[in-house]
C-alpha cells in the first residue's frame, strides 16, 4: 500500500499499488469510435444509454489508474526516471478520465436531444396520417356529392 498524499490535517488516501503499470484506464477503441458516432446523424436513442455506462465506467477506471500512477509518482524510492513515467501515466490517465466524464455528459445531453427528435417524428407521422385521412374524407364526400348539402327535414337542401 502506498499513500496518496499527506497533509497535515488528514491523509488523503491508502490505494494497494504496485510499480507495474496501473491497470485500467485505457478505453476501447472500439467504445471511443461508438461513443463519438453516437453525435453523428443517424444515431437512435436506444444506443445512447449503453454509451453512457461505458463512458462512465471508463471514466472510473480511468480515475483509480491516474490514482495509482500518482502514489508511484511520489514513491520517494524511484528513480527520476520512474517518475517521469508514472507522472505522464497519471496525466495521460487524468485526461482520459476528464475526457470520459465529459462524454458522459454530452451523451445524456445527446440523449435527450435524440429522444426529442425521435418524439418529433412520430409526432410528424401522426400529423401527415390525419391529414392525409382528412384529405380523403374530404374527397370522397365531394366525389359523392355531399359537400354543401345540408339535410333538414328529411329533405335535402343546397347551402348558401
Amino acid at each position: 500500500m502506498l499513500l496518496l498524499g499527506y497533509k497535515p490535517s488528514r491523509i488523503v488516501q491508502v490505494l494497494p499499488c504496485h510499480l507495474e503499470p496501473c491497470e485500467g484506464a485505457k478505453v476501447n477503441a472500439a467504445s471511443a469510435c461508438r461513443i463519438a458516432a453516437a453525435f453523428s446523424a443517424g444515431t437512435k436513442s436506444d444506443d445512447v444509454p449503453e454509451l453512457i455506462g461505458e463512458a462512465e465506467a471508463a471514466a472510473v477506471s480511468a480515475g483509480e489508474a491516474s490514482q495509482c500512477a500518482r502514489a508511484k509518482a511520489l514513491d520517494p524510492a524511484l528513480s527520476a526516471k520512474d517518475v517521469a513515467i508514472a507522472r505522464h501515466e497519471m496525466e495521460d490517465a487524468a485526461f482520459r478520465r476528464d475526457r470520459m466524464q465529459t462524454a458522459e455528459t454530452k451523451l445524456g445531453e445527446r440523449l435527450r436531444e435524440l429522444r426529442g427528435q425521435e418524439e418529433d417524428h412520430r409526432r410528424w407521422l401522426a400529423y401527415e396520417k390525419a391529414k392525409a385521412a382528412r384529405a380523403n374524407s374530404i374527397l370522397g364526400a365531394t366525389l359523392h356529392g355531399n359537400v354543401g348539402i345540408h339535410r333538414s327535414a328529411g329533405r335535402k337542401n343546397r347551402m348558401p
